[in-house]
């Protein structure tokens, strides 16, 4: 586990992201930095401020 994104993006095979303690989406590496699919997930991987 980590909370460096950077080190999931190179090292984990799958990721998740939460949010307000519940878990906003779990996807193969690939799919989670490529193609999330919640708006929330993708703004976090741009890199945006995700409240």
């Amino acid at each position: 586990m980590t909370h460096n994104i950077h080190q999931a993006r190179r090292l984990a095979h799958r990721v998740a992201f939460m949010l307000d303690g519940k878990i906003i989406e779990i996807a193969d590496n690939h799919t989670f930095f490529a193609a999330p699919s919640d708006p929330r997930t993708a703004a976090f991987v741009r890199g945006e401020m995700v409240y």
